[in-house]
């Protein structure tokens, strides 16, 4: 078995929540032969992923307490990492992972027919026959250990930010990712009462006419306002692909959809 890297403790960067007193977060880290490319960009499969566990007492120097190793079967270009706390879920999948990756090669002709059968309008039009993306999760019932589960949320290519959460109001999970259409990111929403059977992915914010043909709507930072969970609040970044400059803008919204 090739010699593997092995990834350092460093500062999560993805979701931190508030628990307990502590600061706990979650990574993952591919295993790759030394000299491999990591990341979405690698043309060759990892030998594995660990979701590692993070821990801070003040957010800003962490610890790695625990490290689960997962099988990839199969699947490469991991991105688009995240997770949420479930608050009305079996106790046993509490602690839910959410990640974007391309689908392995048995499993493509498969979900390749099941995705022919979503409506035009919804489908994701970066995804292709021999191109084919995904939204998986792992569940735990702690943050330590992970159960992979092999079949996709949905068949979508949701790299960079992803936002889930459970709104108490509509009796519902809330899936904020990203959408591609007339050539530039966009903002796309989706939900469901069951976790595992996910409804369409609809757009909700995209450049409008007064924007610059070169603009993009990247991330879709989502949270609720301190102590008032019914008023919702997303911080999105507009890209500029023309300056390379960005910046980031704040929306506001009663129900999550307008």
């Amino acid at each position: 078995k090739p010699q593997l890297v092995p990834a350092p403790p460093d500062r999560p960067h993805t979701r931190i929540i508030f628990e307990n007193g502590l600061y706990p977060s979650l990574a993952l880290r591919e295993n790759r032969p030394p000299g491999e490319v990591h990341g979405c960009y690698s043309k060759t499969l990892p030998i594995s992923v660990d979701i590692l566990y993070l821990e801070s007492t003040d957010g800003l120097e962490w610890q790695e307490k625990h490290r689960c190793e997962i099988d990839v079967a199969g699947q490469s270009g991991f991105d688009g990492f995240t997770f949420f706390v479930d608050p009305v879920c079996d106790p046993q999948e509490r602690y839910k992972i959410v990640f974007s990756v391309r689908i392995a090669d048995s499993e493509q002709p498969r979900l390749w027919e099941r995705f022919q059968k979503l409506h035009p309008r919804y489908r994701d039009v970066r995804i292709r026959e021999d191109r084919l993306n995904g939204l998986y999760a792992l569940t735990s019932p702690d943050g330590l250990e992970w159960q992979r589960h092999p079949d996709p949320l949905l068949i979508h290519f949701g790299d960079t930010d992803t936002s889930f959460y459970y709104d108490h109001c509509l009796e519902c999970y809330v899936m904020y990712t990203r959408l591609y259409n007339q050539e530039r990111r966009w903002i796309g929403r989706a939900e469901t009462e069951d976790f595992w059977n996910w409804q369409p992915v609809q757009p909700l914010i995209w450049p409008n006419l007064n924007s610059s043909i070169s603009e993009d709507i990247y991330t879709n930072a989502r949270c609720t306002y301190p102590g008032l969970p019914e008023y919702h609040l997303m911080f999105p970044m507009f890209y500029e692909r023309f300056t390379q400059r960005s910046h980031i803008r704040m929306y506001s919204s009663h129900d999550g959809m307008v």
